[in-house]
């Protein structure tokens, strides 16, 4: 018996910057994220979520970026954003990329925005990624 069925067989590496790989998948979500007064040092919370299943792709490459509009009520210090990933076991939580560190002033309104490639994927699967933000100093 033979199969119809259409796979897309993608080689491109992002990393190489040998190419332009096709974007598949293109979807936003504009966000702001309010850090209330009296938040204290150590707190983490998420931002944003996004659920990626990639079981119709083969050697895939995920980019994904982020922004957010960030409005300080009465707080003053450093927030430290992560991108991490969760498969299908959940309780898991990868770091994905770098962490990135903004500053922010009392009553003060500042546009963030960063990007992270995920090419460590297992076909046929699924994933969500999260943006976390924790209070710093």
């Amino acid at each position: 018996m033979r199969s119809f069925t259409k796979v897309h067989t993608n080689h491109c590496d992002p990393c190489k910057k040998e190419t332009l790989c096709p974007k598949i998948i293109r979807s936003g979500y504009s966000g702001l994220t309010v850090i209330p007064a009296g938040t204290i040092l150590g707190t983490t919370f998420t931002v944003n979520s996004l659920t990626i299943d990639n079981s119709s792709l083969d050697n895939s490459c995920i980019k994904i970026s982020f922004s957010s509009n960030i409005l300080s009520e009465d707080f003053e210090g450093t927030l430290v954003f992560q991108f991490y990933k969760y498969g299908r076991e959940k309780n898991i939580k990868i770091p994905v990329g770098p962490q990135w560190t903004f500053s922010v002033k009392a009553s003060e309104a500042k546009a963030v925005s960063f990007s992270v490639y995920d090419c460590d994927l297992a076909d046929n699967s699924y994933y969500t990624y999260v943006v976390t933000a924790k209070v710093a100093y």
